[in-house]
C-alpha cells in the first residue's frame, strides 16, 4: 500500500497518510473513525517598550479518533510549509469524513455541540456566563466563515441589521468544519427526515468504500 503524504515532525515524529487511514506515533487511524478535527498557525510579535524584539511561529494540529485527541505541536519559520501540508492532508483526506460523522451524530442525537455553541432543529443556541444561551433561529442566520484563526457565524434580523453572533478559534475541535456544517444545515433549516439520513448514511459507505477501493487498487 503506497504512502500519500510522509511528514517528519520535529521532535524525532513522523506521520503518515494513506488512502483511507494514518499511521501517528505507530498508532493506526481510520479516517471513518475520526469526528474532530483542528489546525492553527499563530504568529506572535514581541516588544519591549514598543520595540520588536522577536517574532514566535506556533502550530497546532488536533485530531480526535473515538475519544482520542491526537496533537502534534511545533515551532519555527522554517515550518511553515510543514503546516502547509499537514492542514492540506486533514481538509481533503479526513474533513469529508468528519463532516459526515458529525452530521450522523446530529441525526441521532437532535442536536450537535461544538465548544459552547449548540445546534438544533430550531437554530443555534450560545452559552453565556450567568445568563441564557443567545438564540439564533435559522431564518436570521446570514454566513460563516473563518478569518485571522478564528471561525464566525453572522446573524441577520428582519432589518436587514448585521450583527456578529459566534467566534471561535481555530484551534478548538471541529471549528474548521463549522462553517461547511453550518451551511449545510441551513440548506435545509434545520431539519434533516429519513431521507437525509439515508443519504447522509451512503455518503459515509462511498467515502469509505472509494479510499478502500483506491488503496487496493495501487497495490
Amino acid at each position: 500500500m503506497d504512502v500519500l503524504v510522509k511528514l517528519n515532525i520535529p521532535k524525532n515524529s513522523e506521520i503518515e497518510f494513506y488512502e483511507h487511514f494514518l499511521i501517528y506515533k505507530k498508532a493506526k487511524i481510520l479516517y471513518s473513525d475520526i469526528d474532530g478535527i483542528a489546525y492553527l498557525y499563530t504568529k506572535t510579535r514581541y516588544r519591549i517598550n514598543f520595540i520588536p524584539v522577536g517574532i514566535s511561529h506556533n502550530y497546532v494540529i488536533l485530531i480526535r479518533d473515538r475519544g482520542i485527541v491526537h496533537k502534534i505541536t511545533f515551532r519555527g519559520q522554517s515550518n511553515q510549509e510543514l503546516f502547509s501540508k499537514l492542514a492540506n492532508a486533514i481538509e481533503i483526506l479526513i474533513k469529508p469524513f468528519v463532516l459526515v460523522n458529525l452530521l450522523i451524530d446530529y441525526i441521532k442525537n437532535n442536536k450537535l455541540e461544538i465548544k459552547n455553541l449548540t445546534i438544533s432543529p430550531d437554530g443555534l443556541y450560545r452559552k453565556r456566563i450567568l445568563r441564557s444561551p443567545a438564540f439564533l433561529p435559522w431564518d436570521e442566520y446570514y454566513n460563516a466563515g473563518m478569518h485571522k484563526g478564528s471561525v464566525f457565524i453572522v446573524r441577520r434580523n428582519n432589518k436587514k441589521i448585521y450583527k456578529n453572533y459566534f467566534n471561535l478559534s481555530m484551534a478548538s475541535i471541529n471549528a474548521i468544519v463549522l462553517p461547511d456544517l453550518i451551511k449545510f444545515l441551513f440548506s435545509k433549516n434545520g431539519k434533516l427526515d429519513e431521507v437525509d439520513r439515508k443519504n447522509i448514511i451512503n455518503q459515509k459507505t462511498q467515502l469509505t468504500n472509494s479510499s478502500a477501493f483506491s488503496a487496493a487498487a495501487k497495490n
